[in-house]
């Protein structure tokens, strides 16, 4: 017949409760080393991945944003040669942050819906680009 725990002398009785408390101690331990590792790893990737990509892609949508912005400026009329020019510098200012946000953003990894949208984004960039060259040379055939 088993013994019941009515029956156990205090040696077993105090064996048990740290054999429990020490499964339990290990338990929570384990469970919080698991935690700080997934949580460090998770830190990282934000860091390292996410961070980076979204100050690029804030980087390109802010020299879109420029050379919308110059682009409304060089429709105002009566502007002086020296505006005019200062907004090309916009241009090519804007077209060198976003080259610099590219070459940031490009070799990070991407999810796989990230992926997909920028695989659509860089073939409207760059028409979208084209028609601001058009832009461009049509306002020096205006100057002209």
């Amino acid at each position: 017949m088993a013994a019941t725990t009515a029956t156990w002398t205090i040696r077993k009785r105090l064996v048990t409760a740290f054999a429990a408390l020490t499964a339990i101690t290990l338990l929570v331990g384990g469970v919080g080393y698991y935690s700080a590792e997934t949580g460090a790893a998770a830190v990282n990737e934000i860091g390292e991945n996410r961070l980076p990509s979204i100050q690029s892609l804030l980087t390109i949508s802010e020299a879109q944003t420029a050379v919308d912005a110059a682009e409304n400026t060089l429709l105002a009329k009566g502007l002086s040669a020296t505006m005019h020019q200062a907004q090309f510098k916009r241009f090519d200012d804007a077209w060198a942050r976003y080259e610099a946000a590219l070459k940031i953003y490009d070799p990070l990894p991407q999810t796989p819906e990230e992926a997909v949208i920028w695989k659509q984004f860089v073939p409207a960039w760059d028409a979208w680009w084209k028609d601001h060259l058009k832009y461009v040379e049509m306002v020096h055939e205006y100057e002209k």
